[in-house]
């Protein structure tokens, strides 16, 4: 089939005697011309190799993918040449598919390695360098401050770095000196005072002109003289050169007053009110501004003294890259540049080993990589250089890329006759949503001419407008807002806290999902060609900071929304995880008890929260530590099950200390997993796949630093942490689930609707005592009566950061919008004022800006006064929602997912403690577990036993105690039976069978499963009747109702309230089919003579609770069924029989169980 291309994209292909930097939009299809230009220079030139196209990526990931791309191409073009007879020039596609292993498409990063590695006698660097990443030089960065630390304190006379410590604190100066980039930063003597409060002044002046020109003051005339008093102002800010004369207009404009003559014209008052509140705004900061110049001759002395420590420091951190034969990013970056200045370098590659250079994301570039790319590529004369970026989507400043760059590179290359070839049609998005970026973004994404031109660089502007490939269909407004006003309409006087709201907005979410995956919103989908019913798999929640991602997951969770977590600190913050991490931190350092007690406490050995009481008791007691006191447990009061764990404990704990230094970090840790069964016992768990991901995960991390120590993987580990390095739970397939991300992990994928939460929250700023800017300024706090307090070097720098950090979060709004192919949905927080509306957080955000720029600040002041809902402005839908949705109380899919119980309606009655307060007899009784109720029945029902079930009853209920604790014995037939009874039970309830779970795999969870219940001797003879029982019951027709039932639902727990007593317990398998509800109840009793009917009168009453849990959740009793696990017996309970039991009154029938 033809492939029909854009005039631009065709440019962007074919033209290839000229430099080119592409201009490429949002869904323009820039990885396509990229592919598609490899394949046409392969055709224009066919005595090419491969590896003579260099192709540059942002990402290894990215890397992969281009490289599987033409990997795709190049079998077509050779199967297309195959299907016309051309056998000649099929071999040559051929051959260059044989060269795809070998071609050169890898980061900036990977091409300076392989050139310093290729020319390493040249680079002066020993050839087998090694390459830190970010991490690893954080750790190397710490031995370098120690080092540097140490000799400061061996020092005589005290070295003067000393007294940053006296005065700032240890910590506070530690954290500074951990910024990699401090290191990096090649500092620069600050500019002169002045120069600094003029640039100050210039920023802030352009800021109150960029609002005059929104609200087009210049466009009417009013003859008040407040009027005229501020449009001199603006004149002076625009065009005058006296700064004097500009900071008296201010003054007098920020002191007007409404108090005398009326300005007759609302709107004049409006505006002269907004300019007279910047200006207020602004006399306070020159205010600060004057302050921190009084204390300007304390700042050239502390200055000193920090550009000293970080000198030490980089000196130490360069000894012992040296030493190690070790280079970070920085090192590769400079040293190739450095390179690639030896003329013959450049000879031998330019026209030779490298014919094209092809360079994708170039707006992420920096200065040092475009000198690297510049050499390579022969700048002006050469012709070989292709760059495609979009500076609209420089998102990543805080890793050194300068959107500057782009725009300068652009500018050369269109002035020596290259091209510039616009990408701007969107295949992606469909064009009603299009318009409303092009409405938005026209406004608000633009250079300021009236700043400085240090930040102008840093600006962008929103330049041609996209258009769309696809028209729209349906009229359904493309964008929402979804607003969570401070109160619910039955709380009005009650102001909701940020946290109370945040949770409803998370919860709007979910239903909001709910609601358009229930009503079938139709998305496209570009496989199909066509619209069809929106999936989970269609939406995304990107977040621009993670911190609060656990209260989205809950709410997705509560209202029955499958999702998958792809990035985010939540990685690293997953239990799972940190219980291996805290054993290894007990294994490493045997003093630290916090992360011993962790690991006891986790399902690594699940040791009670009792046994670990009475062991701090006792090592209290005994003077000893805690890993000590574990060794001596035989001399505590514990169960059966805690000595036993604490015994294992032990011994698993010193063999990992036996296997420190013998293997590798990565062979310890699966030795730790393989003798705590610890996959086995996450595998059962409802969220087992993905834990068990994430374990692998932390394994691949280990092999991938197999050199590290024990200690430094620990370390390692939380330098992963602290420093928030952005990783998803492992990449498990998603399946139809909702994907929850950060903007910046989303950069270059699409998804039909896309929701951006917590939209008021701007910035966070910059709070550290010392700051430096990417042009290497350098600013600090200086120490006054004990208070940290900024320089005027420290508000100039501190200035520069923020308007740089408001142009790329302008850029990382427009990012996130345009992942959106249908719907976009925007939320966030918004409060009623007198006139106007308010946000949660000052600035408000990208809420605050997107509202105003689109006029809809009254619209929603009105919604707000009126308590709507709902409405619909042209291509926007407003929703405020009136109340928290309230959860469904079930779901209709079938899901492992567990109910949530609401526990927050069980509330005791306070006791009033005025006079003596009389205990009810059945006080105790309150609160049961629904299994203690089949001691109740047993007691009934049991004419032979019917004594010991009571005592039972009562032991566990009228006196709190455990059941009582058997002597031991040797194991009997009887007990070996039970133990196989409580295997298949705990199989049965998590769906551990043998046609579904590997046999391996199956057997390693029984083993733990057969541990756990105490079987110590011929474990695989447990498990060999286990597995046949289990076989047995995969030929019952109870398993075949399971399997085909629509709904279903395993261990599912529940809590409710029966007269005065409330009920707890987990029901075995509650599903739905074509007949109806229907529970099953697993049973492991041994029943004489096998007759499983008459046994199962004493269970009737328990059954009975689970069937009423179920119905006070749907409105329906649903059939039961007592399935016998050893007998194969199923015995079904009538709907009549369990309605029987629920009419009688059950305190009565405890009553009669006390003596």
């Amino acid at each position: 089939m033809m492939v029909t291309f854009t005039p631009a994209q065709t440019i962007a292909i074919r033209e290839h005697q000229k430099n080119i930097i592409v201009s490429a939009g949002a869904g323009s299809g820039k990885t396509h011309v990229l592919v598609e230009r490899f394949l046409a220079l392969l055709e224009d030139n066919p005595t090419w190799h491969l590896h003579n196209i260099v192709a540059i990526t942002f990402t290894r990931k990215a890397a992969d993918e281009m490289r599987d791309r033409v990997r795709q191409k190049l079998e077509e073009r050779y199967h297309q040449k195959i299907a016309e007879n051309q056998p000649d020039i099929a071999q040559r596609w051929a051959s260059w598919l044989g060269e795809i292993d070998g071609a050169q498409i890898d980061t900036i990063h990977g091409l300076c390695t392989n050139l310093l590695r290729a020319n390493f006698a040249e680079a002066g660097l020993d050839p087998e360098f090694a390459v830190l990443d970010e991490i690893q030089a954080g750790l190397l960065l710490d031995q370098a401050i120690q080092t540097t630390f140490l000799a400061l304190k061996a020092h005589y006379p005290p070295a003067p770095e000393l007294d940053l410590f006296a005065l700032y604190g240890e910590n506070r100066v530690l954290s500074i000196i951990r910024d990699m980039r401090l290191l990096a930063m090649n500092a620069q003597p600050n500019v002169d005072s002045h120069a600094m409060y003029k640039d100050l002044l210039d920023i802030h002046s352009a800021h109150i002109l960029q609002v005059a020109d929104r609200h087009n003051a210049h466009d009417w005339y009013d003859d008040d003289e407040r009027w005229h008093l501020v449009m001199d102002m603006l004149e002076a800010l625009r065009n005058g050169t006296d700064d004097d004369q500009k900071i008296r207009l201010i003054h007098a404009v920020g002191k007007l007053n409404f108090s005398g003559k009326r300005i007759e014209d609302p709107t004049t008052k409006a505006f002269v009110t907004i300019m007279r509140d910047h200006a207020k705004a602004l006399i306070e900061h020159m205010t600060k501004w004057d302050e921190a110049r009084h204390i300007g001759e304390h700042a050239p002395a502390t200055e000193a003294l920090w550009q000293s420590l970080i000198k030490r420091v980089k000196t130490a951190y360069e000894a012992l890259k040296a030493d190690l034969a070790v280079l970070d990013f920085d090192d590769l970056e400079r040293r190739t540049h450095t390179l690639l200045q030896n003329p013959d370098i450049i000879n031998r590659y330019r026209h030779k080993e490298i014919m094209h250079l092809m360079v994708d994301e170039f707006q992420d570039t920096n200065m040092t990589q475009w000198g690297i790319i510049e050499a390579l590529g022969g700048g002006d004369a050469s012709h070989i250089t292709f760059l495609v970026g979009d500076d609209k989507q420089s998102i990543y400043g805080f890793r050194g890329g300068d959107v500057s760059v782009f725009n300068r590179v652009k500018t050369k290359i269109i002035a020596t006759l290259g091209e510039n070839p616009a990408l701007n049609k969107s295949f992606r998005t469909q064009s009603a949503l299009i318009h409303w970026f092009n409405r938005l973004f026209k406004q608000v994404m633009m250079v300021n001419p009236a700043m400085p031109q240090q930040i102008q660089d840093f600006m962008v502007d929103y330049g041609t407008e996209m258009e769309a490939h696809r028209q729209s269909k349906y009229d359904h407004p493309p964008v929402r807002l979804l607003l969570i006003n401070d109160h619910t309409v039955n709380e009005t006087n009650t102001a909701l806290s940020k946290d109370e709201r945040r949770k409803w907005e998370a919860m709007a979410i979910a239903d909001e999902i709910q609601t358009i995956i229930a009503q079938k919103l139709p998305v496209w989908d570009k496989k199909l060609g066509e619209y069809r019913p929106v999936q989970y798999r269609d939406i995304t929640i990107l977040f621009r900071r993670m911190t609060h991602i656990g209260i989205y997951e809950n709410a997705l969770r509560m209202f029955g929304v499958p999702y998958i977590t792809v990035a985010g600190k939540g990685y690293y913050d997953r239990q799972e995880v940190w219980d291996l991490i805290n054993l290894l931190q007990a294994v490493y350092n045997p003093y630290d008890e916090l992360a011993l007690v962790s690991a006891l406490r986790s399902p690594l050995f699940h040791v009670s929260d009792d046994a670990l009481l009475a062991l701090r008791l006792y090592a209290d007691d005994h003077n000893l530590r805690l890993w000590e006191a574990i060794g001596e447990h035989d001399a505590l009061s514990l169960s059966a099950d805690d000595h036993a764990r604490l015994a294992h404990a032990d011994a698993v704990i010193d063999d990992l200390r036996g296997q420190m230094g013998r293997r590798t970090l990565a062979d310890v840790l699966r030795h730790a997993i393989y003798k705590t069964d610890y996959i086995a016992t996450i595998s059962s768990l409802p969220d087992g796949d993905r834990q068990r991901g994430n374990i692998e995960k932390l394994l691949e991390k280990a092999d991938g630093v197999a050199s590290l120590s024990l200690g430094d993987f620990v370390t390692y580990w939380h330098h992963l942490n602290d420093k928030e390095v952005r990783e998803g739970d492992a990449p498990l397939e998603v399946g139809n689930a909702v994907t929850l991300m950060t903007i910046h992990a989303s950069k270059g994928l699409e998804y039909p609707v896309v929701f951006i939460p917590d939209a008021q929250t701007g910035d966070r700023g910059d709070y550290s005592p010392v700051i430096y800017e990417s042009g290497g300024y350098f600013g600090c706090k200086v120490m006054l009566n004990g208070e940290a307090t900024p320089t005027l070097g420290y508000h100039w720098v501190n200035q520069l950061n923020k308007e740089r950090a408001n142009a790329e979060s302008l850029r990382l709004l427009y990012v996130a919008t345009t992942r959106a192919g249908d719907y976009l949905y925007i939320s966030g927080l918004v409060n009623q004022k007198k006139e106007g509306i308010s946000y949660a957080k000052s600035d408000g955000g990208w809420l605050r800006m997107i509202i105003e720029a689109l006029n809809m600040t009254d619209i929603i002041r009105a919604m707000l006064e009126a308590h709507k809902s709902s409405m619909t402005a042209g291509d926007t839908h407003l929703l405020l929602p009136q109340n928290r949705p309230t959860p469904p109380k079930h779901k209709i899919d079938k899901s492992d997912t567990l109910w949530d119980a609401d526990f927050t309606t069980i509330a005791p009655t306070p006791l009033r403690l005025l006079t003596d307060v009389v205990i009810e007899k059945t006080a105790p009784a309150r609160h049961l577990a629904a299994t203690t109720l089949a001691d109740l029945g047993g007691a009934e029902h049991n004419q032979t036993y019917g004594d010991i079930f009571a005592q039972r009853f009562r032991q566990r209920v009228f006196h709190d105690a455990p059941n009582r604790i058997p002597s031991i014995v040797t194991e009997t037939e009887h007990t070996t039976s039970q133990r196989i009874g409580e295997v298949v039970h705990e199989a049965l309830r998590h769906g551990h069978l043998p046609n579904k779970t590997d046999s391996t795999q199956l057997n390693l969870i029984l083993q733990n499963y057969a541990w756990r219940f105490g079987v110590r001797g011929d474990t695989q003879a447990v498990i060999g009747q286990a597995l046949k029982l289990l076989r047995q019951f995969e030929k019952s027709h109870i398993y075949q109702t399971i399997e085909h039932a629509k709904t279903v639902y395993r261990e599912l727990p529940f809590v409710f309230k029966w007269d005065d007593h409330i009920i707890h317990g987990v029901i075995d398998v509650l599903c739905k089919t074509d007949t109806g509800w229907m529970i099953y109840d697993y049973k492991t009793s041994t029943v004489a003579d096998g007759d499983c009917r008459t046994h199962a009168p004493r269970y009737y009453l328990q059954l009975a609770i689970y069937a009423h849990a179920v119905e006070k959740h749907i409105g329906i009793l649903p059939e039961s069924c007592l399935y016998y696990i050893r007998y194969n017996q199923a015995v079904p309970v009538s709907q009549d029989i369990l309605r029987a039991e629920l009419q009688t009154n059950l305190t009565d029938r405890i009553l009669k169980m006390e003596r």
